[in-house]
Formats: C-alpha cells, structure tokens, sequence
C-alpha cells in the first residue's frame, strides 16, 4: 500500500493506537537493534576491565536523532503537522 493511500484509509485515532503498540513492541529494524545489543554486551561483558562497570544493550545501539532540537523548530514543524492534517492551530496564551 502506497504512504498517500494509507492516509486516506487510515483514521488518527488508528495511527494514535499504531504509534503506541510501536513503542510498546518495536519491530523491524528497532527491534533487531535491540536484539544485537542484548548479544553484543552479552559477548563484550566477560572481557571488560575488572573495574570497569558492566555493558548494558543500550552501549551498543545506534542512537538517531538523539540531538537536542530546537523548540521553535518542533513547534513549527508540529504546526506544518497539524494543518497539513487539516487542523487548526490557536496560539497558547502566556499569563503572567
């Protein structure tokens, strides 16, 4: 199925609930990330230093996007999301 025709098909609410069953059980690539890193500090653990603290499968897992963002640029980006969506976007108010 083509990205444009799933987004005909598919409601938020059901992209809402796809999202969290993704975070809850990752599959496809995530997952095999976290398989090799659970086999690499597994392999990697009885050859550390004495001293040294104990590897964990997070050592060894590619890290992407982990870089601090902007906030006005997620904010603009959340707002290009939103209205490409067909929402609408209302300006918080601050009160002091």
């Amino acid at each position: 199925m083509l990205l444009s025709e799933l987004e005909e098909r598919m409601t938020t609410a059901d992209y809402m609930l796809y999202v969290a069953a993704e975070a809850l059980n990752p599959r496809g690539e995530q997952r095999d990330d976290l398989r090799m890193g659970i086999l690499a500090a597994a392999v990697s653990n009885p050859y550390r230093g004495k001293n040294s603290r104990p590897f964990k499968p997070a050592d060894f897992i590619p890290k992407f996007g982990a870089r601090r963002q902007d906030p006005r640029r997620l904010k603009a980006e959340f707002k290009a999301y939103t209205l490409a969506l067909g929402g609408t976007v209302t300006e918080a108010r601050h009160v002091n």
